[in-house]
């Protein structure tokens, strides 16, 4: 069934904008806006790798853009501080995580086959068992949320878009190690 407002695209986009209410993805203000990078440009700003000196609007317009596809897996972990977490807790911290059981742990098993049940990934079983790491991980990191129905969606969601079959035939040296630190990666 299609939901509709009873208003075609073109006439609800005017009447937004003549109620002031403008788009959530437009810019409207020339002065403010950032620069969008090209993928030299994303890949010099990640390897720079200071996320405190990169323009906040240069980053949020190229987000909006669009990130590469190749480089996705890296602007997450520079976007979400990765190395600064596992500096924080220590490299084998996930592993500790995911090796104990959590009492959430048949909560989690029962949503895995319901996670995304049409998609190549979790269809052939391959994004099920990253996705019970990163769940029982987050369990035991934070009993007091542990497992909850959605959280299946949303790091499913991270497999989709983070799992190695997407990147296999990258030219960046980055993914020579990926295979070993994605789903860890994702966690974070």
């Amino acid at each position: 069934m299609e939901y509709s407002s009873g208003k075609s695209r073109n006439n609800s986009t005017k009447e937004s904008s003549s109620n002031g209410d403008d788009d959530f993805f437009e810019d409207n203000d020339e002065e403010n806006k950032g620069k969008i990078y090209s993928t030299q440009q994303w890949i010099s700003v990640l390897k720079n790798d200071d996320i405190e000196n990169t323009p906040t609007t240069d980053l949020i317009d190229s987000l909006r853009h669009g990130i590469p596809e190749d480089l996705r897996p890296m602007v997450w972990e520079f976007l979400t501080n990765v190395p600064s977490f596992k500096k924080k807790y220590g490299n084998n911290y996930y592993k500790e995580l995911i090796s104990k059981s959590s009492e959430y742990d048949g909560a989690i098993e029962k949503d895995l086959n319901r996670t995304y049940p049409n998609s190549e990934c979790f269809e052939k079983g391959e994004g099920q068992a990253p996705l019970r790491n990163i769940l029982r991980a987050y369990a035991n990191l934070d009993p007091e949320v542990g497992y909850t129905q959605g959280m299946n969606y949303i790091v499913g969601h991270l497999v989709l878009i983070l799992h190695p079959s997407n990147f296999v035939k990258s030219k960046y040296r980055y993914y020579d190690r990926y295979n070993d630190i994605w789903e860890e990666n994702a966690f974070w």
